[in-house]
């Protein structure tokens, strides 16, 4: 809803969260798990603008053997299980926040890592591909850390003190 992804955005800008964690895809069976905050737009003060997505959700629904509410459909004519064929299980995406109230301050750059194999009230099949996103999520912060150190005259706190955010549906806790 607007209100939750307004209070996100704006807890993004307060916190100078450099990565977000999104361990829910955006609708599991017919139900909505969480809000479209990456959309470009005006959340309040806050100005959105998607700069760059890798792995959509989309593409990734089209992939064989994919899990829905803890059973594995298969598609006809497809012998490949999710866990045997190459896919995304994160999307990645790379927005750009601005705060009308702040007209001087550089836009901020915020990496969403959305991991796609969480199943709600359910965990996931491979610990290895949780492994993976947590190296990604590292090397992430790193590549934020350096974009810090390259703007020069940067005012508030390094990347090491801002805090990374994990959100999820009801059903990850």
């Amino acid at each position: 809803s607007y209100s939750t992804d307004h209070t996100l955005i704006r807890l993004c800008w307060e916190q100078r969260v450099p990565v977000i964690v999104m361990l829910t895809r955006e609708v599991e069976g017919a139900q909505v798990k969480c809000g479209r905050y990456w959309t470009e737009g005006q959340y309040g003060p806050m100005d959105i603008r998607l700069v760059e997505t890798e792995g959509t959700p989309l593409e990734d629904d089209r992939r064989p053997g994919l899990a829905l509410s803890g059973f594995e459909l298969r598609l006809p004519g497809t012998t490949e299980s999710k866990t045997q064929g190459k896919h995304s299980t994160t999307v990645k995406r790379v927005f750009e926040m601005r705060h009308r109230g702040y007209p001087n301050e550089p836009p901020r750059i915020i990496v969403q890592l959305q991991y796609l194999e969480w199943p709600d009230f359910n965990v996931p099949d491979d610990p290895g591909d949780l492994l993976g996103l947590i190296k990604r999520v590292d090397k992430e912060v790193d590549q934020a850390r350096a974009r810090d150190q390259r703007r020069a005259g940067s005012s508030g706190p390094a990347v090491e003190e801002r805090p990374v955010l994990t959100h999820c549906s009801a059903g990850v806790g």
